[in-house]
Order: C-alpha cells, then structure tokens, then sequence
C-alpha cells in the first residue's frame, strides 16, 4: 500500500504526471499514515493516525487488518500536504535508503524495531585476515557499501551483524531479507540496484503473487527448479487459444468442430501450451484426450489416436469402483449405445480394446452361423450390420469400405461422447510425423464427411476440439500436413485457429530465469538478457542452456548469499549451441556409458517404451539391467515414468540419444531387439496386441542385409510382415499396413517369386490392396502388373486384377475400368459381343423372362451355392463394373444382368447374384414395360441377400430398387425416405459409392415430389460437400446443376458452378466436356434445367432442350425420363396453343398423354394428378372447356391429395391462366393467388419473384 501511493495508485487510480514533491527525509514512519473512515477499528478514532502509532500498538494480524481498513499515505512533517513520487523517473539511492529503512523496522519484531542496524566500525583493510563464510566464486559481488541508519556510511565486509543477517536472524523470508537490505545498501552491481519506484512495486509484486516461490525454505534455493505447469510470455497465445475453445462450446449448436493448429520450432513450448491448458479445462467439465505421434512408430500412426480413446475409456473403466465414477461411466455407456448399433461397437472394439469390457452384452449377442458370417440381433429403427470378428466378410465387400465404415462409427463415438455440458478435446501432438491415415481420419471426423450425408434432425449439438501442435521447419509445402491443414481452411464445416509460436519475448525469459532461479526480475534482469540473446527466447534451449551452466560451474549455490549466483563475465563469452538439439547432445554425453547404452535401447522404441515389452527384452543376458538402469537415472532429466511407461523428457532428448548410436552400430541393435522379440511370435497364431508390432518393427529397421542372410528366417519374417498387414488392413490401417507388406516383399528378395512363390503372391496382392485403400493408382498397377508377369494362371491373379479394375473406377477413369473388366471376363470364359444393339437387348430379355417364367421365389432361394470359383469371379466383377456402365454405356446392363441370372440358374447363386436379378428387373420395366413382371423379380433379388445374411449388401440394393423400380408402383414419397435412410445405412458401413449414388437420387425425388426447398436445399449442400470431400466427382455435376435450380426457384443469388470449381463456370461447360462421355450425367443437367423451365413457364425452352435430352435416347430408366414425359406433354400443348396451332405439339401432347395413363395403372399416387393435367391441358387445346375445367379441378384435387405440393400450385396457375383464357377474372385472380400459396408454402420464392405474380405476392 505505501508504495503504490507513493507511486500515485490510490484507489487503482494513476497519476504518474504528478510530480516530485517528496524529499527522502520525509519518508519515515511518522510521517507514514494510516487514515481511517471507520468508527470501529480497533478502537481507534478516524482520521489520520502515524504507521509509528499502528505499529507500536497492535500485532501484525491487526496490523494487516486496520491496513485493509485504511487508506495508506504519507503527510509531509510541514503542513501535513500528501507526497508523490513517479514511478518511472529515476530516484537518488538515498530514496531507497529511507525507504528500505522503514521496511526494516516494518519487518522487524516489535522487540527489535528503531533499533540501528548493527555495524562491527572496522574498514575492509582492517578485516582482510578474515574469511569469509564460504569461498567467493568468480564473477560474485566482493563487498557491499553499508548503510547504516543513524550513522556513517562506510565500505565494510558484509558480517553475521549486517543487514540482511540481522532479518534472517529473526526468520524473515530471504527474498524479503533481500529486498529490505538491497534497498539499504549501496555498492551494488549497477544491474541489481533498484533504479525507480517501479522496480520496488515489481519486486514486491513478484513476492505477492509468488509467496510459495519466494517466501520459500532456504535448501529449495539451490537448484535451477522449472515448473511444467506454468507459461511465461505466452498471454497473447493463451487467450488466442481460450478465445478458440470457448467459441467452440458456446457456439455448439452451428454443428461446428473446431480446429487449433499450433505450428512452431522444437523447443518453442508448442505443447507445453497446450498441456497446460488440460487440467482447468477438466476441472470445468471438458474431457482431454492425448495422443502423440512419433517418429520412429509412424508405421502405427492412427493407432495412436486410437490408443488415446483407449486409455481414456480404460480410465473410466478403473473409476468404477467408487459411486461418482460408475455413474459417468454407465452415463457415456448409454450415450454410445443410443448413437452406435452393436456391428459399430463391434467394429471399434477392434481398434478400441476396452469396448469388449464396457459393452459385454453387445458381444454376447454375436452369435457365427453356419457359413462363418456372424449375425447380430437387430435394434428397433437402426440397421445392423453383418461383422466378422475374424472378418471373413470383408473380402466380399469393396475394400475401402472397412476404412469408411471404420470413420464412420468413430465419428459417432466422438458425437455420442460429446456435448456442450461434456465438450471433448482431442490433443494431438507432433502432427508432422503422423501419416495420411492418421491425417484422414482426422479430417474425417473434423470435417464431418459422414454426417454432411445425413446429419439427424434432432441430434444433439456436440462439442469438438481437435489441438494439433506440429514443427513448423518440417512442414514444407510438399508435405501431407499443410494438403489437410488447406482443406480445413475451405472446409464449412470447421473453425480453423492457426497459432504460430515462436520464442517468448525478453519480457517472458526474464520472468522465466526469475521464477526458475527464485529470485526478483530485478537480480536475474543482466543474466536474462544475455540468455535471451543466446537462446532467441525458445523455451527448451534457454532450460536447458541454464542446467548446462549449473553443471559447467558457471552457476552455483552461496550459503552466504542463500542464493543460486552466477560469473556474469564468463557466461556472456560463453560460445552457444547452434540449436537445442545440440546441446540436448551434450548433456546426454555425460551419462555414463552403461546408462548411455540403456537410454539407446529405450530411444529405439520411440519417444516411449512399454516396460512389459523391456521386461520380455531383459530376459536376454544381452540386455539384462536395462529396466534398473532406467528407473536408476528418472531423476536425471532425461527420461521419467508414466505408469508403464518410460517415456523420454522430449522429442529432443530422444532424438539426441538415438544419434548418438553409431550408425554401423544402430541396424544390429535393432536386430537384436526384435530378434528377441519375434522368436515366440507364431504366424499361424498372430496375436493381435501391439507387442507384435513392436517386434517386427523393431526387425524391419535392421536395414541391412546382412542379417537376413538365412531362407527359412527371411520367410519367417516375410509371413510375419503379411500378418501385420492383412490385420491392419482389416482395422482400416492401410497406409501402415502398406509398409509392412513393402518389408514383407523386401525380406524375400529378388528370388522371392522362385523361391516361395504362394507368399510372394500373398504379399503382393495385399499390397494392392493397401495401395488401393490408400488412393496410389500408379502403385496398384504396378503390383498388378508384377502379378500378372510371374503368374501365368489368370486365377491366380484375379484378385489383383479386380482391385486394378476398382481402383481404375472410383479414381475417375471408368473407361479403362470397363476396358480391363471386359478383358477379365474373357479369362473367365465370359464373352460378350463389342456393340449390343437394341435387338439383341429385346432378345436377351425375352429368353431370361421364358426361363425365369419357370422358377418360383421359392426354387430360387432353394437352388444350390454356386462353388465354381471362376463364374464366382465374373459376377462379382460385373456386379462391380455395373455403376460405371451406367453412366458411361449403359446398354451393357441388361445384358450383365440378364447373363449373372443365367449363371446363377445353372451353377447355383453367390451373395452376389442379388445384383443381377435387380438389373433384369430393372431392364424388364424400362425396356420391356413389364412393370409387374420387373417389380416382382426385383423383391425377390432381397430375398436373396437374405438368403445369405449378406445385411452390409441392403443399403444397395435398397438405393438402387428405390432409385430404379419402386416408383413405378409405390409412392414417391415413400422412395424418396427410402433413398434417405439407405444413404445413411451405407454410410454406415462405409459404402462411399452408394452413399453418393443413393443422396443424389434422393435430391431428384425430393424435389420431384415436392418435398420442403428449404429442407432440400440444406440437403444438396451437404450432399455436394460430401462428394466433394468424399472425391466422388462422379455424380457431382449433376447435383451442382440441381443446386442451381433449387437456387433459381428459392431466390438464392449464387451459383455453385463458381463456387466450387474454376474449370467448369456452368451447365455448358459441364455440357461440352462430358456430351461424348458420360451421357446420363449430360442428361441430368438437362434435366435440371427443363424443371426449372417448367415452374418458370418458359416452355419454349423445354421443348428446346427436352430435344437435346433425346438426341441421346429415349429411356424409360430413370424417373426423370418419365418425369420428362410429363414435361414434354405440357410444352407441346402450350406450343400448339401460342404458336400457329401445329399439329406436330398436339401429337407430342397426346402420346405423352397416352403414357402417363399407362402409367397411372400402375400407380395412380404418382401418375393420377399428371395425367390429369396434362388431360386439361389437351381439352384446352382443342377448346373443350367445360371438360378442361373438371380435369383441372381434378389434377388439383389429386395433387394435394398425394402431397404433390409444387404440382398443386402449377396445376392451380394453368386453370388460372385458362380462367384468364374464359375471361373469368375472378376465378383467374382466386385461383393464381391459390398458386401463390402453394409455392409460398412450398418455399420457392424465387419462382414468386417472376413478373407474372407482379402485384399478387
């Protein structure tokens, strides 16, 4: 209180433009005063009373309480006028010796207070015999001038009567010794001394807030003492940080995760930042989840965000036991079973070992049946999935669904666990060493790909955080990390904070060195400025530069002082490291060897090392006392305990003690490592923990082939290396999996197809498969074709073949995908002819419908397993090859189908065959017009996915009977909720390309069936987005055509072309560049366009471009060609009717007419109000007016009645405009303000913008 005053702050007021009018004199303790506006303090009056009086009278418990009472001043001995002092300006030493002479007496017990500080009177010439208590270092300070209150002023040895010895002696803190003596005495080094008031509120302030720093026992001085709990010069980084955070939970409900990149050198407390953050964001409810890549386990990389959710869940798992912790346990149990079915947990359990303890019922119900599949028992309203535990199921699936269906149900754990009141924060830290499929992961669930598809109405907001520190000098613009950091950037979905740390300013090492040292900034202020130019502020280099003193000798302890001191001279000359790396280098040079050879054993692990896996290693006499070394040296800084685990003080200390070893030296010791690991590892009987990693690891990275100079033990290791990968392939590993299959072939050598060809064979299939999985084109042709050139029976090297094909396909080259299907299927005996003309179709649709006419659903699901493994392979190549022929040619489709029918009657079915029967019964309703015929054999294709319990099979053939044949009988309504939820059930079981397939058909009916735009919209946004992020480019044209129309019609000024794509700046490019390729896709655009012409009664466009649909052929396969139909009908009456009366649009007008009453047959929900209209429409046209009118009434009527709301309103604007015709103004006005109703209710206000409705809306 008295300094502040004297520093201008009363009552938290500055007043630093006062100026000087307080001589050193006046401070004393009279002249100190206490003011008092109270009646009731301790029994003195109000008003001014002299620090002398307080002090004299009370104990220092009252003392402090009349302080905290009082308003604290200073009264000049003449007038008793208030005195000042600024702060900043530069103050005579005799301010700070009065000064220092009232804390003396402040500070002293009331027995020894006014008394004079004691002085022995002798010079130093008369006392240089004497010794001093302990011997001076270089560099400490060789004398103090004393200041002596009441007498001379004289240069004397500092004795056991001096000023900072006379408060020890009554127990007062050092650092307050400290202060009252520095203030006291002259002589000090000009760098210690105080210089201006501020530097006594900063000492004291620091003595304030530090109390158990620098109010401290004397031996906790004796050491340099880092605290990993606390951040210096940070404030900026911190609140940027906190700012990110508590966006994300405020915020919750926008459906955003948040992201917070923080980029720096090594050494520049990147983590520790972040680390520091955890334990008050626990404390307010977050749930923190760590994980840490490293550079040596980079095979295992996405392991290890897994193995965070792991150790958090079995963290949980140990609270059970008291009633606090079984209750947030069981309360995330539900959570996780409401959001996740049992096949998801089933699936994570497989990543996530604690899953199986936490949910023992779900496995439980996992019963295997006959055929090796495993059936799970259904949960009402959600779809489980057919799982595997050994995954025998997996090889039927496309192969990239296991990743997708992997991501999928880890998004939904993270939503399930997560919440504005339970916010989650995953800490991934040294992001640059993580792989693609660590980095995918993560920007799958950051970037919400999945739930982009099929976000849930009421799910609840979840609250997400991912932190990931990466070093900045090793990311460069080639590497993975900055490819995901710029799709975050452009993500919607996410809330980029990018923090760049660098070293703390000289303000933030100051603070360090002072706290480190417990000393005030003002004694440590010399030695923090040459640290700070030697170590550029990075927080590890100036730690470690510092210990690097203590242990030269350059720093070193005083007894006297009770004090760390250092030789200012010799540090200040000292030469520096070039980087912390260097100086980490010589500190572990300094271990003893033994301890230096135990420290390398551990540093080739990794950052970390199980000390299971060392107990194993220690049973070898090589590597006896390892662990005991280890736990021998914690102390050192080097390496410490946490839990299991030894883990090493930082990335820089282990990269030190890892080059260390020699580099002839480091391949052995790797080799003898994992030499000692593997020997009890079984091929046959691959354990599934990640000690076996860890073992073949540790063998792959003795490079050398000198140690691989043995047949049997290179095929040993070979097979271990295909075990590791065919199980991380299964667990959506496939980038590491890759890397253990690369070993696998390079242990085998160049002989390795002669001389064990099956493993070689094994090998190199699976890493075309791990290529594919990973999206490296050029590498899976490369396996193939090595494949193909050491294998001379193409069965062999079928399986190689059909991943070529997949890759080919789903990388957006469908025609060379065709091209190597039809060449495969020759190998198999399947041949078919290279043009199909429409009567070969007919004609093959006609023998399958006579030969099918003999079957019954029963024969069918009665028939025997096909066992011919080749037509086997050619089904499921042509069931796979379909999607793109669909697209590109799809003429072929009846005939794949028509052929895997044949296949199937005559040597029995596969879980396969499904496909087949949907497409002949699709090609049956669109080309033949049998409708009932198709729609009956399309229901039994899902009796024969039932057959087989093939359940990951439903969410295709739900999309693609929904998208193809439903409609013809069931309303579009009900197909439309169908493409939705199959969407979201392939989703689930990471069917990437029906989940597209299956959004995009379920936009068109949405919106053909007059579904809300608002709602529709939001759905095409996510959509695109998902296939955007998704890299299915294949069906995005089309969508962003159809965005386009839903923008037309709902008033939204933008178009999505220019957002998304530079090369194509609307529908014509997409036009021009695909009219030759991808006619369905150009057809769709078309179409999109045609819609949008109908609402906005521009028929002379439809019939436009409804002819430029056409010149690519009449299709009756999809429901927008009968929706074009419909369209077609309406243009060719307004046509005949506006120009000149042509009978040509009058004949359009009546076959379209004639189709949709065919059609009405079938499904009068869907057809009746159409043909309605288009039957209004023709009376108009042949001025049957009365018969008009009745027929429109109808069309009305039947449109609301089956939920066609957009065909409601158009159907009541042209009865408005033939009232307008009738020159009933009346009826026009009321009927076109109905439409206006519609179409308002129905969202397109953008279509009521349109000059027609001028006046009206």
């Amino acid at each position: 209180k008295l300094v502040n005053f004297l520093a201008h702050r009363e009552d938290n007021v500055m007043y630093d433009s006062v100026p000087t009018n307080l001589q050193p004199n006046d401070i004393s303790m009279e002249n100190f005063v206490v003011r008092f506006q109270l009646n009731d303090v301790k029994s003195l009056e109000p008003g001014p009373h002299s620090a002398a009086e307080v002090i004299e009278r009370f104990s220092q418990d009252e003392i402090s309480e009349i302080l905290d009472n009082g308003v604290v001043s200073f009264s000049s001995p003449v007038g008793g006028q208030r005195g000042r002092i600024n702060s900043h300006e530069r103050l005579e030493s005799v301010y700070f010796r009065r000064l220092g002479e009232l804390f003396f007496n402040l500070f002293l017990p009331p027995f020894a207070r006014n008394a004079p500080v004691p002085s022995d009177g002798v010079d130093n010439e008369q006392n240089d015999h004497e010794q001093p208590d302990d011997e001076e270092k270089p560099g400490a300070d060789k004398g103090r001038r004393k200041y002596t209150p009441g007498g001379a002023n004289k240069l004397v040895k500092l004795s056991t009567f001096g000023v900072l010895d006379n408060l020890q002696e009554h127990f007062l803190p050092t650092s307050i010794c400290r202060l009252v003596a520095d203030l006291m005495e002259e002589g000090l080094h000009a760098h210690d001394s105080f210089q201006t008031l501020q530097d006594v509120q900063l000492e004291l302030n620091q003595i304030t807030e530090n109390t158990n720093r620098l109010i401290c026992e004397e031996n906790s001085c004796k050491n340099i003492n880092f605290r990993d709990d606390l951040t210096f010069g940070r404030s900026n980084e911190i609140s940027t940080l906190l700012n990110a955070i508590v966006a994300t939970q405020v915020q919750s409900r926008l459906f955003l995760n948040s992201v917070i990149l923080i980029g720096g050198e090594p050494g520049s407390g990147k983590s520790h930042l972040l680390q520091n953050m955890q334990e008050p964001l626990s404390r307010n409810g977050w749930l923190c989840l760590k994980c840490k890549f490293d550079i040596l386990s980079r095979n295992l990389s996405s392991s290890t965000i897994f193995l965070a959710f792991d150790e958090f869940f079995q963290s949980l798992s140990r609270m059970r036991s008291t009633s606090e912790g079984a209750e947030a346990l069981q309360e995330l149990v539900l959570l996780i079973e409401h959001q996740i079915p049992a096949a998801g947990i089933a699936t994570l359990s497989q990543v996530i070992p604690s899953f199986r303890s936490l949910f023992p019922d779900v496995f439980r119900r996992v019963v295997p049946n006959d055929d090796g599949d495993e059936e799970i028992e259904e949960d009402e309203g959600i779809m489980l999935l057919q799982h595997s535990i050994d995954h025998s199921e997996e090889d039927s699936i496309p192969a990239d669904t296991i990743k997708h269906r992997l991501h999928y149900f880890f998004e939904r754990l993270i939503h399930a666990i997560s919440s504005p009141e339970r916010p989650v924060l995953l800490f991934l830290d040294d992001l640059q060493w993580a792989d693609n499929a660590s980095l995918d992961l993560i920007s799958s669930f950051v970037m919400k790909s999945h739930f982009n598809v099929m976000e849930d109405e009421n799910m609840h907001p979840h609250c997400f955080v991912v932190a990931g520190t990466y070093r900045s000098n090793e990311v460069d613009d080639d590497h993975l990390l900055l490819a995901h950091i710029r799709d975050f950037m452009s993500a919607d979905a996410v809330r980029l904070t990018h923090i760049n740390v660098s070293g703390v300013d000289g303000e933030g090492t100051k603070a360090m060195i002072s706290y480190a040292l417990q000393l005030p900034i003002r004694l440590t202020r010399e030695l923090s400025e040459i640290v700070h130019a030697k170590t550029l502020g990075n927080p590890l280099f100036i730690k470690e530069f510092l210990n690097s003193l203590q242990a030269e000798g350059l720093m070193y302890y005083s007894q006297k002082e009770k004090r760390l001191l250092w030789d200012i001279e010799s540090i200040s000359t000292r030469p520096v490291d070039d980087d912390v790396a260097a100086i980490m280098t010589r500190k572990v040079l300094r271990m003893p060897p033994d301890v230096l050879y135990a420290l390398s054993v551990a540093a080739c692990f990794g950052r970390r090392v199980d000390e299971n896996i060392l107990k194993v290693l220690c049973s070898s006499d090589q590597f006896g006392g390892v662990i005991e070394i280890l736990q021998r040296v914690e102390t050192d800084g080097i390496i410490q305990k946490q839990g299991t685990y030894f883990v090493f003080a930082h990335d820089l200390v282990h990269q030190a003690v890892y080059d260390l070893i020699d580099v002839d030296e480091v391949g052995e010791l790797h080799y003898n490592i994992g030499l000692q690991l593997v020997k009890d590892i079984s091929p046959s009987n691959f354990p599934t923990g990640k000690e076996s990693f860890v073992a073949i690891d540790q063998i792959n990275k003795a490079s050398s082939s000198v140690y691989f100079t043995d047949l049997s033990f290179r095929n040993h290791l070979a097979t271990l290396n295909l075990k590791a990968g065919e199980r991380l392939i299964e667990t959506a590993e496939s980038s590491s999996a890759l890397v253990y299959l690369q070993h696998g072939i390079r242990h085998l050598g160049r002989d390795g197809w002669e001389e064990n060809y099956e493993l070689c064979l094994k090998l190199y299939e699976s890493a075309c498969q791990a290529c594919y999985l990973n999206g490296f084109v050029n590498r899976v042709v490369f396996y193939a074709e090595e494949i193909d050139k050491h294998t001379t029976d193409f069965m062999r090297r079928v399986k190689a073949v059909w991943i070529l094909i997949q890759t080919l396909g789903s990388s957006g080259k469908p025609e060379m995908a065709i091209e190597k299907a039809f060449s495969a299927l020759r190998e198999l005996g399947e041949e078919f002819p290279e043009g199909v003309t429409e009567a070969d179709i007919f004609s093959t649709l006609s023998s399958t419908k006579a030969l099918l006419s003999t079957y019954t659903k029963e024969m069918i699901l009665n028939a025997p397993k096909l066992r011919d493994e080749r037509k086997q392979w050619a089904i499921k190549i042509m069931d796979n090859i379909s999607p793109f022929l669909f697209q590109i040619n799809p003429v072929y489709l009846p005939i794949f189908g028509c052929r895997t029918v044949h296949i199937s009657l005559s040597h029995g079915f596969c879980r396969d065959s499904w496909f087949g029967f949907l497409s002949y019964a699709h090609s049956v309703v669109s080309i033949l017009a049998d409708i009932d015929e198709g729609y009956r054999w399309a229901k039994i294709a899902g009796f024969i996915i039932d057959r087989f319990n093939a359940k990951s099979l439903l969410p295709r053939f739900k999309c693609v009977i929904n998208g193809g044949v439903n409609f013809w009988k069931e309303p579009l309504q009900s197909t439309a909720s169908a493409l939705t939820e199959s969407s979201k059930e392939a989703i689930a079981i990471g069917d990437v390309e029906y989940v597209m397939y299956g959004s995009s058909l379920s936009c068109v009916q949405n919106l053909l069936c007059g579904n809300k735009l608002s709602t529709l919209e939001k759905d095409i946004a996510v959509t695109v987005s998902g296939m955007v992020r998704m890299n299915q480019a294949y069906f995005l044209f089309s969508q962003l055509s159809l965005q386009k129309a839903v923008y037309a019609l709902t008033g939204i000024k933008s178009d999505p072309f220019e957002i998304k794509f530079a090369s194509m700046k609307n529908e014509t490019d997409v036009i021009s560049a695909f009219s030759a390729t991808r006619p369905f896709l150009v057809q769709g655009v078309y179409f999109n366009i045609i819609f949008t012409a109908v609402l906005f009664r521009r028929f002379d466009e439809v019939s436009e471009v409804a002819e430029k649909y056409l010149s690519f052929g009449q299709q009756k396969s999809r429901l927008q060609d009968l929706f074009l139909v419909f369209f077609q009908g309406l243009a060719a009456f307004h046509m005949f009717r506006h120009q000149g009366r042509d009978t040509k649009w009058l004949r359009i007008g009546e076959s379209s007419m004639r189709q949709l009453q065919l059609w009405a047959g079938h499904s009068s929900w869907n057809f009746d109000n159409k043909f309605f209209l288009l039957e209004a429409e023709s009376h108009f046209s042949k001025g049957e007016y009365d018969r008009a009118e009745m027929k429109y009434l109808s069309a009305i009527k039947s449109s609301r009645t089956h939920r066609f709301l957009h065909e409601e309103g158009l159907s009541l604007e042209l009865l408005s405009s033939f009232y307008e015709a009738c020159e009933r103004e009346d009826d026009q006005r009321n009927h076109l303000s109905r439409a206006i109703q519609c179409y308002k209710e129905w969202g397109a206000l953008g279509l009521l913008n349109d000059s027609r409705f001028a006046g009206l809306v």
